[in-house]
């Protein structure tokens, strides 16, 4: 016997994939708005999501207030675009992007590598904002503003496997995703037997994947602003320091905890469990002596 469909759920279905296939034409044949909002959307949240966050709830609160008078009209547009990503992809790539993403993984610049070894740590050097304020609010300085680490080599691509926290979340890649010259690794400083060390590492590398499906800790920029509200608010103006801040652990990571929680997970300590992993956290832990750089080579 036919199981009985409710005319009202089609009709819902119906209409519903209409406005998905029309929005997403309307986005695809539209450049004067694709262009803008693909910078915001792809670009700006995926490459730097608490400044494209922090984009998408200004230019709704004005737009709001503008045309509302209601500022917090940036919160449903913030949740409208959650739901849109799920529906449209983003990644509206022009040819020669596209052409540059097939050949990706095979970049002779690798060359300009040391031998790396599983458990390296490397960092993203920032650019805009996020760097700006890793250079000016907190201590000490670094332009550094993304980290990941270093997996297994992958002889017959000449590359390496990565593992990184990005919008996503918990991420595998590949090192030849970055631009050697804006690349630092570092490795961390072991007191072990050789035999020891070397399994430790590959540990350490494998580690990541014991949370390979944790979201992205975006709950960790809203315990970071209001740290700085409290700083400012108890006289405490910057630069500050990473253990300044409150931190709570979680079951998400951002690209710093991820590249800690690695290492702590084989028992190896580069930042305190009561400090919250940050770019300058990271940099302490460099001017410390728990990591030292082998690329591009010491200072």
């Amino acid at each position: 016997m036919k199981e009985k469909t409710s005319t009202k759920s089609n009709w819902l279905e119906k209409a519903y994939n209409w406005f998905w296939f029309h929005l997403e034409a309307l986005w695809i044949k539209s450049k004067w708005l694709r262009r803008p909002l693909t910078y915001i959307f792809r670009d700006l949240i995926h490459h730097n999501p608490p400044l494209g966050i922090f984009v998408i709830l200004l230019f709704g609160s004005v737009l709001g207030y503008l045309c509302f008078r209601f500022p917090f009209i940036g919160l449903p547009l913030f949740a409208f675009y959650w739901l849109l990503i799920g529906h449209i992809t983003w990644a509206e790539y022009t040819p020669n992007e596209q052409e540059n993403l097939t050949v990706v993984g095979k970049t002779p610049e690798l060359d300009a590598y040391p031998k790396l070894f599983p458990g390296d740590i490397f960092g993203a050097r920032g650019e805009g904002l996020l760097r700006w304020l890793c250079g000016h609010f907190l201590t000490p300085r670094t332009d550094r503003v993304h980290f990941g680490v270093i997996g297994d080599y992958l002889p017959w691509d000449d590359d390496y496997v990565i593992l990184e926290s990005i919008g996503k979340g918990i991420a595998v890649g590949r090192l030849s995703f970055y631009d050697p010259e804006d690349i630092e690794v570092y490795r961390v400083a072991l007191n072990v037997d050789p035999d020891e060390e070397m399994l430790l590492r590959a540990q350490a590398a494998a580690e990541l994947s014991r949370v390979g499906r944790a979201r992205y800790d975006y709950i960790l920029y809203a315990q970071l602003a209001l740290g700085v509200l409290a700083l400012l608010f108890s006289g405490h103006l910057p630069p500050w320091k990473s253990e300044q801040f409150p931190y709570g652990r979680n079951k998400r990571y951002v690209c710093t905890e991820a590249a800690v929680e690695a290492w702590r997970g084989v028992g190896v300590s580069i930042v305190s469990p009561r400090t919250v992993p940050t770019p300058a956290s990271i940099k302490e832990a460099e001017l410390s002596g728990k990591l030292y750089k082998i690329y591009p080579g010491r200072d």
